[in-house]
């Protein structure tokens, strides 16, 4: 053999004659040939002979054994390779490392593990990648292998398990109980950097492990970001998980706000609600991808009308989006964003909502005057001011202020005595479509601008029956004003006598006023005076009945003549009087037979 060329051993067909210069060619080259071709051509009945070449005196046939005993697969030979992971040689561990990982026994884990501290890169390299070819490795190993002291041993762990991904996942999370600080960090680590993946197990972790489980796991989701968004919104559906899975998605920030918006379609309101209220949290980073769901291609009113809450619910940092929404193309994006400022209340939307106002569809016009309506007295200056605009400015305005109503009024008060004209007719007109809201303000105002009291007066009679309460209440405190409330009860007439007849129990002044507009309202009073007659109040009675004689419609003649029997004295002789200055024929009878009483 020992004149041969080493070539030539390829085409050796006699294993016997290779194994023999295997064992005893002198020359290495010829030893690290004999050993090459073994491994080329199969040759499992050199095995041992191969093995036995791992303890070579020259690396170069080592290197070529190790390389051999790869190319066989053959799990005997893994004992020799793993005492192989030892040699002198970097070159003959890292074809030691290649040949474990090709033949896969799980017997070769712990052995690999400790080669991940070689000296040598490409040592560890190899090592790291044959732990990743082992049959069902023990995984618990690796993980034990995060204690090492050994820095460049960890990192090289590290990197196998993250490679293993989800297969290394529940012996990791289970890990995260130890008691080893350094251990929880290190699979911790890993976890993060296997992400997504193991979101779900991080999740159920959170659920059912111990307090360590479920604090580590929780800030790895946080750590893992996005991908571990989904998983935790429906973990909001569960009440036990809902606040620690809340606070780990407003912490993961920005990568969870699509995810959130999302959610508004699953049609489930528990988890709509939850997210609406994380999205809330997440605030101004949520507000442009709110803003742009207002635009939803499918037109889920449902799914809009969420963004908009949320929008609602973030308040400042939506304004400016939602007023940029009110000139958008689509109308339901101009809808909910009008909605929404007016839930909002921010000064700024008032000029944009007054423009939005004037929109070519109903249903956007409709809205903004709402929104302004709802922002009350925060838009009420703004629009009194538009009412010197054109009219179709002065139109939405006014009816804007009516629909605001009772924060609308002092302004509106004031604006009565507005050198312009315009101005003071239209402020008053609205004062009067706002009704019983304004009459107790109006009433107030009448001492506090002579030059103006009689266009408040007009506007209190105009607003009619809700007047009359507040007046007659302003009469108890200020009896000096008696006369000028006392022409607004009579100017308000008819829709004021039930009223007023019903104030005539108060006594004092305020009977003596209500009978006097009762009287100067004529008719109309007749059928609230005549309901007097049967009031508890003998002296209500006495007035009523001289209050129906004054007034002289027939109508009470036969409600007076039945008083006649009244057993309060006063009363009778003023139902008598009252019969006597009515002057009609069909008292007479009545009045003959009660000459016979000795009080009349």
């Amino acid at each position: 053999m020992g004149s041969k060329d080493p070539v030539d051993f390829k085409d050796e067909e006699d294993f016997s004659a290779l194994k023999n210069a295997l064992r005893n060619e002198l020359n290495p080259i010829f030893r690290a040939a004999a050993a090459e071709a073994l491994g080329e051509k199969g040759a499992i009945d050199a095995l041992d002979a191969i093995i036995q070449s791992l303890n070579d005196n020259d690396p170069a046939v080592r290197i070529k054994a190790a390389q051999a005993l790869g190319r066989l697969g053959d799990a005997r030979a893994v004992e020799g390779l793993i005492r192989a992971l030892d040699d002198d040689d970097g070159e003959v561990r890292f074809y030691a490392a290649e040949a474990l990982g090709k033949i896969g026994e799980p017997t070769a884990t712990e052995p690999l593990i400790k080669a991940l501290g070689d000296k040598e890169t490409l040592v560890r390299n190899k090592a790291a990648e044959s732990l990743l070819k082992l049959r069902d490795p023990p995984i618990n190993l690796l993980i034990m292998a995060l204690k090492d002291e050994d820095l460049e041993r960890r990192r090289e762990v590290r990197e196998v398990l993250v490679k293993m991904g989800y297969a290394a996942t529940k012996p990791l999370i289970s890990a995260l109980k130890d008691g080893d600080p350094k251990l929880q960090t290190e699979a911790g680590e890993v976890l993060t950097r296997i992400g997504g993946p193991i979101a779900e197990p991080l999740v159920l972790a959170m659920r059912t492990g111990d307090q360590d489980q479920r604090n580590v796991a929780g800030e790895i989701l946080v750590r893992i970001g996005g991908p571990a968004v989904e998983p935790l919104i429906w973990a909001m559906k569960d009440e036990g998980m809902r606040e620690r899975s809340s606070e780990l998605i407003v912490r993961i920030g920005v990568p969870a706000v699509e995810p959130l918006i999302l959610s508004f379609k699953y049609k489930d309101f528990d988890l709509q609600a939850q997210s609406v209220a994380v999205l809330a949290r997440l605030g101004a980073m949520a507000v442009a991808p709110l803003a742009g769901a207002l635009k939803d291609e499918e037109d889920d009113e449902a799914f809009r009308a969420l963004a908009t809450m949320t929008l609602v619910r973030i308040e400042e940092p939506s304004v400016e989006p939602l007023i940029q929404g009110l000139s958008d193309e689509k109308r339901d994006v101009r809808i909910c964003s009008a909605k929404a400022l007016g839930e909002i209340g921010d000064s700024r939307a008032i000029g944009p909502l007054i423009l939005a106002s004037r929109d070519p569809e109903r249903m956007v016009r409709s809205e903004a005057t709402g929104a302004l309506a709802r922002m009350g007295a925060l838009a009420v200056e703004y629009l009194i001011s538009s009412l010197k605009k054109d009219d179709e400015s002065r139109a939405i305005a006014k009816e804007t202020l009516v629909r605001i109503g009772f924060p609308a009024v002092v302004p509106l008060i004031r604006s009565i005595s507005q050198e312009n004209e315009d101005i003071r007719q239209v402020a008053m007109e609205i004062l009067v479509q706002i009704g019983a809201p304004a009459v107790s303000p109006l009433v107030q105002s009448l001492n506090e601008a002579e030059s103006v009291r009689e266009q408040k007066e007009g506007v209190l009679v105009r607003i009619g029956a809700p007047s009359v309460g507040p007046i007659i209440e302003s009469l108890k405190d200020d009896p000096s004003a008696r006369r000028h409330f006392s022409n607004i009860l009579i100017r308000i007439g008819a829709p004021a006598a039930w009223q007023l007849a019903q104030a005539m129990d108060e006594g004092g002044q305020i009977r003596e006023v209500a009978k006097e507009a009762l009287i100067r309202i004529g008719p109309s009073s007749v059928d609230p005076l005549v309901a007097a007659l049967s009031n508890e109040d003998a002296e209500v009675r006495a007035d009523a009945a001289d209050a129906l004689g004054r007034i002289r419609d027939t109508r009470a003649v036969m409600p007076l003549i039945d008083s006649l029997s009244d057993k309060y004295p006063p009363a009778r002789i003023a139902v008598a009087r009252a019969l006597g200055t009515i002057g009609d024929k069909r008292a007479a009878p009545a009045l003959i037979q009660a000459l016979d009483d000795e009080e009349l």
